[in-house]
């Protein structure tokens, strides 16, 4: 067994139209958590503006989160469905903006952040489009398609069984490359 605890720290950016798979990530990390940190020595921990930032002030919204909680996190978790979000001075939503910030310290350092892209393959009902929000997510999602490996689900369960396998995955990533 493991002496040393590593904290992963879990980054997920979404728009409001995912809240349900947010929960179900912060349910997901909860079970690892239980499962795998006591012989594996990693705990994951997930943050979220919802969760970790706190009202503030500042030039604007996004940038208050970003000054709480910053570039602080090991995996970034991207999910997006139909919304794209409100735009930010600095890109065309609050989730792009956290994962341009991403991308940035990828680039500068591969070591320094794992990135995760989700997008939900789900029917929309007619009354939840916005056509210029559901423009944006499929250009952002083609723009990421040339450099990044993303999936896909198309439900609550397809999601869950994605992030356990994914986020297993890098709990076995650190534990072998940091904790032995």
């Amino acid at each position: 067994m493991p002496r040393t605890e590593l904290v992963v720290r879990v980054f997920v950016a979404a728009p409001d139209d995912v809240r349900d798979e947010v929960t179900a990530l912060f349910e997901v990390v909860e079970e690892l958590n239980r499962i795998h940190s006591l012989h594996s020595g990693v705990r994951l921990e997930p943050v979220n503006w919802r969760t970790d930032a706190v009202p503030g002030l500042g030039t604007d919204p996004q940038a208050v989160i970003y000054d709480q909680i910053g570039g602080e996190y090991d995996i970034f978790v991207g999910i997006l469905w139909a919304k794209f979000g409100m735009p930010t001075p600095r890109a065309g939503s609050g989730t792009e903006e956290e994962f341009e910030n991403a991308r940035r310290r990828y680039q500068s350092d591969p070591k320094s952040v794992r990135v995760m892209l989700y997008f939900k393959n789900a029917p929309i009902a007619l009354d939840d489009i916005d056509p210029t929000q559901l423009a944006s997510v499929r250009g952002f999602r083609s723009r990421v398609g040339n450099e990044a490996l993303y999936s896909t689900f198309a439900d609550h369960d397809d999601f869950v069984s994605l992030l356990r396998l994914h986020l297993t995955r890098h709990i076995q990533f650190w534990a072998e490359s940091h904790l032995r």
